[in-house]
């Protein structure tokens, strides 16, 4: 459609007056209507809109330039949110937009979301905490919210907790929706070495089952092929400290016959059926597993990290050069 030259400024005006929230242009087409308006009015959505033409291209830069030239004008808190993701490395930036996000309204959901998000990357899991429940009363319908309340509970060490709360949350389904049992079985696997360490095997095997579990409320189902080596390998110390040697062997035997997926990847917890194999006193079938998966995995640092460990090598160096990086490995 084309504006008639007699009210195309009215209805830029009308335009203008509209808020910006849930507005996202995108087309290349529009960057030369948006620069001619720009030639006789300068108001800040105007280079809101085309910085978001520019930031969809990949013209970071452009979009850059164009959010800067509309200093503190903006009065939306979709603006600053914006301003605050187009900028991911500054941290002065992004806090001081969050900050003037506040001052125009300190309950907008989205932004209070960002902030918890925020204090969980930079391990401010009781901030998070704070924020985060208060969020999950409000929007109960919302699991992200519960979703960082887990992540808050998991820094603080609350792993009984964690679970707790992930029992009674329910996620929808959606592909991929994976997250949300990602962290309750963390938890569980959390609990349950720690009660290992505790001494307190009974409980150790009781939270290692949790972690086994695929509550139904957490929106994913089991997948078939699920590595439960790290889980049962907690379970076998379980009950070698407890004496039921039967039991111990019978886990540590299902964790030396793992056999991994042709879809999956080599993973750290090869080092646990090395161990079990070891726990089995079958040190030579363990050699020559490790040996025959050199063979095809000399360049995967997982791979590399386990035969360092396993063989009493330089394992340290190679662990936090995978912390460090941003490689990902499947979870399950």
């Amino acid at each position: 459609a084309q504006l008639g030259g007699g009210n195309a400024a009215a209805n830029v005006e009308k335009a203008l007056d509209l808020p910006v929230e849930m507005v996202f242009p995108h087309r290349v087409e529009s960057v030369e209507m948006l620069r001619s308006f720009m030639e006789k009015n300068q108001h800040w959505k105007l280079k809101y809109y085309l910085s978001l033409i520019y930031w969809n291209k990949g013209l970071l830069e452009k979009a850059q330039e164009l959010i800067l030239q509309c200093k503190n004008d903006p009065d939306e808190v979709i603006f600053y949110l914006t301003k605050a993701e187009m900028f991911p490395n500054d941290d002065a930036m992004i806090d001081q937009s969050l900050n003037k996000a506040l001052l125009i309204n300190s309950d907008n959901w989205r932004l209070n979301m960002t902030i918890m998000e925020r204090d969980l990357d930079k391990g401010n899991f009781e901030a998070a905490r704070k924020l985060s429940k208060k969020y999950v009363k409000r929007y109960p319908d919302k699991s992200r919210f519960g979703m960082n309340y887990a992540k808050s509970l998991m820094g603080l060490g609350a792993f009984e907790k964690c679970i707790s709360f992930l029992n009674d949350l329910n996620v929808l389904p959606y592909e991929h929706a994976t997250y949300g049992r990602v962290i309750y079985h963390e938890a569980g696997i959390k609990a349950s070495y720690r009660e290992l360490e505790r001494k307190n095997y009974r409980k150790a095997l009781h939270f290692a089952d949790m972690a086994k579990a695929w509550p139904r409320n957490l929106g994913v189902g089991r997948p078939y092929d699920v590595d439960e080596r790290l889980d049962d390998f907690i379970k076998a110390l379980a009950y070698e400290k407890m004496g039921i040697t039967e039991k111990s062997n019978e886990l540590y035997q299902a964790i030396a016959d793992y056999s991994k997926p042709t879809h999956a990847k080599r993973n750290s917890k090869l080092l646990l059926q090395l161990w079990a194999l070891k726990k089995l006193d079958k040190n030579d079938q363990a050699m020559e597993l490790l040996n025959e998966i050199s063979e095809k995995n000399e360049k995967n640092v997982y791979f590399q990290w386990v035969k360092a460990k396993y063989l009493n090598g330089n394992a340290e160096e190679l662990k936090n050069s995978i912390l460090n990086s941003n490689i990902v490995v499947g979870i399950y």
